[in-house]
């Protein structure tokens, strides 16, 4: 289930954050996107929305937002960020090489993933699946902040 703007707030307000007007915008510019955005485009839309902030402020929110929780940067096909609220329910995603377009999977246990991308009109034959998660034992990059090679 995707979190709503009024939960996003909520959770920012409980954090200590301020709720300044330009934030809140930033917050609805996210939670209407209808795909996945690079930190550049959130930018434009940001200024077609008359929202004064720069690129480096996008930049900075967009860290704290993913820090938080509810905002997630996922891999584009150029290795460029793309930014989408997250859906605790979509867990699997393909992203076509060609177009970049992000296509939710739905995976039942057991189902085959390479039929549900050849059903999803994508060439099984090119798949390379990626898994991301959080370990769940100490580990010297979580405390640095330092990515993991």
């Amino acid at each position: 289930m995707a979190i709503n703007e009024a939960e996003i707030l909520e959770t920012m307000r409980l954090a200590g954050y301020r709720l300044t007007g330009p934030r809140r915008k930033l917050v609805d510019l996210l939670v209407q996107a209808g795909a996945p955005l690079t930190a550049e485009e959130i930018h434009q839309l940001a200024r077609r929305a008359r929202l004064n902030a720069n690129l480096s402020t996008i930049y900075r929110n967009l860290a704290t937002f993913c820090e938080m929780g509810w905002l997630e940067a996922v891999p584009g096909p150029n290795g460029e960020r793309h930014y989408q609220i997250h859906n605790a329910d979509e867990r699997m995603s393909v992203r076509c090489l060609d177009c970049g377009q992000l296509t939710t999977l739905n995976v039942a246990p057991g189902q085959r993933l390479n039929a549900v991308v050849r059903e999803l009109g994508f060439n099984a034959d090119s798949l390379r699946v990626t898994l991301a998660a959080h370990c769940a034992h100490p580990c010297e990059h979580k405390d640095s902040g330092k990515p993991a090679l």
